[in-house]
């Protein structure tokens, strides 16, 4: 521990800003392996701006729901130690609250899901969703638009069979790439009645249900990518808690509760 505590000492910014701006430059594995997914600014109000290093494993993870002319929704993963304040603004700068704000969690699972929930937006106008930490650090920037649901053109994409072992985010980066305008999952967003290493299907319980929905969230690139697409979801069997079950599944409610606490689209 006092060899650690020499060679890794306790340091300010200021410590590691040339490391920080190594990292800006494109220079890898500086600090931790490869490079961040983008940085998130302090507000600069006591010591001048700083540049904090988001990597994807410390990004919040969320999807842009049931979405309409002039309202949308939003599911955020996030840790539950985290609080975070939600706010949008548009092209002009005009800051927007949310309507409302839901927070649903299982057990002493670290993670949770809050949902939140935006009215009053107009078409054909570009927002920002900002998640911000008590110090006013943005955590995070997200880009999206409302749906018309009127349009004669709609551009759609279709995905399923979401299995995160085998988890390619190029599919999803080309996907966002060819700019539908919403994105239906139609089964199999998770595969939740297999642990990951394992091969052995079982019964997914309610604790294996919220820890196998978090850790697909926590690695499929759609859930960061920082343009936001509308998604609309349904479940299959392997969503639903086991392979080819039905009415015998012991934990069809709780598996209901789940579905519905991560995919956000209530009316």
């Amino acid at each position: 521990y006092k060899d650690f505590k020499k060679n890794v000492p306790i340091v300010d910014y200021e410590g590691i800003k040339k490391y920080i701006n190594e990292i800006k430059e494109g220079r890898e594995n500086v600090l931790w392996p490869g490079l961040p997914k983008y940085f998130a600014t302090t507000s600069g109000t006591t010591s001048g701006e700083k540049h904090i290093p988001i990597t994807k494993e410390s990004l919040p993870n969320l999807l842009q729901g049931a979405t309409d002319e002039s309202k949308t929704q939003f599911s955020v993963l996030h840790p539950k130690d985290e609080v975070l304040s939600f706010y949008s603004t548009d092209g002009r700068g005009e800051i927007i609250l949310p309507d409302l704000i839901e927070s649903y969690s299982h057990g002493d699972h670290p993670m949770v899901i809050s949902k939140v929930y935006f009215s009053g937006l107009q078409q054909n106008r570009d927002y920002s969703l900002f998640l911000e930490a008590p110090d006013g650090t943005i955590v995070t920037e997200r880009f999206y638009r409302t749906l018309s649901m009127n349009q004669s053109n709609l551009r759609f994409a279709i995905a399923s069979c979401m299995d995160d072992e085998n988890h390619d985010p190029d599919i999803w980066i080309d996907m966002v790439e060819k700019d539908p305008d919403i994105i239906f999952f139609v089964g199999d967003s998770v595969y939740a009645d297999r642990l990951r290493g394992s091969e052995e299907r079982r019964s997914a319980d309610p604790d294996q249900l919220w820890l196998r929905f978090c850790q697909a969230r926590q690695t499929l690139e759609i859930f960061q990518s920082k343009k936001l697409i509308p998604i609309i979801a349904v479940w299959d069997d392997h969503d639903f808690g086991r392979n080819d079950t039905g009415k015998t599944y012991p934990y069809v409610e709780e598996s209901q509760k789940n579905f519905l606490s991560f995919f956000q689209q209530l009316e």
